[in-house]
């Protein structure tokens, strides 16, 4: 069964951005669900364990040891916050998605699975969302699905990710993803790999490169998000990466030219025809773009009184909402939101101990990487590259710690990043 380990990497990493689950709890906030207390294991993530266990002993690098084991040590730390929890149940839930989330990166560490592959399979794993996102903006609703695990969205509804200016409602593109920034997130890094491939993708018969399309179409979806973490994390990426290639390999830089072109004509073109919807995201007297920013202000302010008195474990992984809602009770159950910072959230789920651990972590990771960049990898290059998208998301938004799915990309990105160092 061993040879048919790195397949099954590669499925997985396809996957991704399905959501079929199986639900056995839901907690309730006042006595309606919220997103945060729904306990459930996904497909997915029982395919990561089957490949775990089907792998055998993994062949990891001896440099990428180091990484491996403060990431043993963050997952240790955020196990120890489970017993004091809000709310046990929840946290030894969400502990178990962070273990699968860690089981995934050292999987994606094996020699044994090409990385380029694995690069390829992530990608083409969001067309069909992309394509999907692309009908239900257009429509403005998304039929629910329970054994694709999509819900349903309605641009009218209530509780929906939606643009609201002079014209009326439009619904962001979710995709196969719970949220629009997370939908956006995974393809700000699925652009970035395209534009660091070392193969393009072909078609078969005519030898035709398609690469161009797949960025052309991530790009246009990309914008339908909406997500203002997504544009500006890839951004941020290309600019990083841009001055990384032009500083230390000029001439090939120049290959990166038809690529960036196709990429961004496509996110122009996209912003032409929603150009209104767009740009009312950063229109701060619109209702809704001001609530959103209260809200992100209302969270900061509060933080100090969920870390209170918790600062060394935290209130429990995954307990941040419910220790919210003691704080600030009588608000309905869709109102509790995880702080958007990832940084601020790992503090007040596992405490300082934790954020400490998971610092080494990512520290251990870029160290490599920027040892590998001085010897002139451009592998290292693009790790970089995916590290910006997701330092910036870290910034914004909380989906990275908060959500099965913003694991699993954390882990890939961080991955990722080692393997193409050796490039």
């Amino acid at each position: 069964m061993q040879k048919y380990f790195p397949n099954l990497v590669y499925v997985i990493l396809f996957l991704l951005p399905w959501q079929t689950r199986y639900i056995f709890d839901q907690k309730l906030i006042n006595g309606q669900p919220f997103e945060y207390g729904t306990l459930s294991l996904y497909a997915v993530e029982l395919l990561v364990i089957v490949t775990f266990f089907l792998g055998q002993r993994l062949q990891i690098l001896k440099a990428h040891r180091a990484p491996t084991r403060f990431l043993g040590i963050a997952v240790l730390a955020a196990l120890i916050s489970v017993p004091f929890s809000q709310d046990p149940d929840l946290s030894l839930v969400a502990w178990g998605h962070l273990v699968i989330g860690a089981i995934l990166f050292i999987l994606l560490l094996d020699r044994r699975v090409n990385h380029h592959r694995a690069l390829m399979a992530f990608v083409l794993g969001l067309v069909i969302p992309s394509l999907i996102g692309i009908f239900q903006v257009y429509a403005g609703f998304s039929p629910a699905s329970s054994w694709l695990g999509l819900a349903g969205h309605q641009a009218a509804g209530l509780g929906q990710a939606v643009i609201e200016d002079v014209s009326g409602r439009f619904l962001r593109a979710y995709g196969t993803f719970n949220h629009p920034n997370v939908f956006g997130g995974f393809l700000a890094i699925g652009l970035i790999v395209l534009m660091f491939l070392r193969r393009p993708i072909r078609v078969a018969n005519y030898q035709l490169p398609i690469t161009h399309l797949l960025s052309a179409l991530l790009s246009f979806a990309l914008v339908i998000t909406f997500s203002r973490s997504a544009w500006l994390s890839f951004l941020a990426a290309v600019a990083v990466g841009g001055a990384l290639l032009l500083y230390k390999h000029r001439l090939k830089a120049r290959l990166a030219l038809p690529m960036l072109s196709i990429t961004f004509l496509s996110l122009a073109i996209a912003l032409g025809i929603f150009s209104e919807q767009a740009f009312s995201r950063f229109d701060v007297v619109l209702p809704l773009e001001e609530q959103s920013i209260d809200q992100r202000l209302e969270q900061y302010q509060v933080f100090p009184k969920v870390l209170a008195g918790n600062i060394l474990i935290g209130v429990g992984l995954g307990a941040y909402t419910e220790r919210l809602a003691i704080i600030e009770p009588d608000q309905p159950g869709y109102a509790y939101q995880p702080v958007h910072n990832v940084g601020l959230l790992v503090l007040g789920e596992i405490g300082i101990l934790g954020l400490i651990a998971v610092i080494l972590w990512a520290g251990s990771v870029d160290r490599l990487n920027y040892a590998a960049i001085r010897r002139g990898s451009i592998g290292a290059i693009a790790g970089i590259s995916l590290g910006t998208v997701i330092l910036v998301v870290v910034f914004f938004d909380h989906y990275l710690w908060s959500s099965w799915q913003g694991l699993a990309l954390l882990a890939f990105s961080m991955a990722m990043t080692l393997r193409l160092s050796e490039d």
